[in-house]
């Protein structure tokens, strides 16, 4: 078996299960090991989109599933030409829609086919909650700088399991608080 010089693990947040593995060697794997892995992934079944270039050392392996009218990218593989991990990545881990895409996810590039909108930076890891929803939500809240934080726990749940996002939710609450006026 190939032995990769540097390999990184990172886990997705709480709420979802994922895995991103990078490993990065002189030489180009053999294809047993790329489908070793495919199969490890769930990446292996008939429905998965493919690209292979034995010449430039490439391969790419895509799965998109349907739920109800939005079709989304549940799994990927990149070797080689890994300049899109950047927007396939966003694409897996924020959920968004990918019917726009198809064929396209298997396209080498760091530039995505079809403009990719981030859902922001994610603040709550417990229940996936990003800052844009947490600023959307701040413009409902009213009263003090507790209550604020209690109407932004009860509508998206933020800050109320781990407590580790709340020192970020209290600096954003109080940031839009009205400022006193001078009398």
């Amino acid at each position: 078996m190939v032995q990769f010089p540097y390999a990184s693990v990172v886990p997705f947040g709480r709420e979802r299960s994922g895995l991103l593995f990078r490993a990065a060697s002189h030489e180009t794997p053999p294809d047993e090991i790329l489908a070793r892995i495919e199969n490890l992934l769930g990446l292996d079944a008939a429905d998965v989109l493919r690209y292979a270039d034995k010449k430039k050392g490439q391969r790419r392996a895509v799965r998109l599933t349907r739920e109800g009218d939005t079709v989304q990218l549940t799994g990927f593989v990149l070797a080689g030409d890994t300049s899109a991990e950047g927007w396939i990545k966003t694409l897996l881990q924020d959920q968004l829609p990918a019917q726009a895409y198809g064929r396209l996810l298997l396209v080498p590039g760091s530039k995505a086919p079809v403009a990719v909108k981030a859902r922001g930076t994610q603040v709550c890891t417990c229940f996936n909650v990003t800052e844009d929803a947490i600023n959307a939500e701040l413009t409902q809240c009213r009263g003090f700088e507790d209550e604020r934080l209690g109407q932004l726990q009860s509508q998206l749940k933020c800050g109320t399991n781990c407590g580790s996002c709340l020192p970020q939710l209290r600096r954003m609450v109080r940031a839009t608080m009205p400022t006193a006026q001078p009398a």
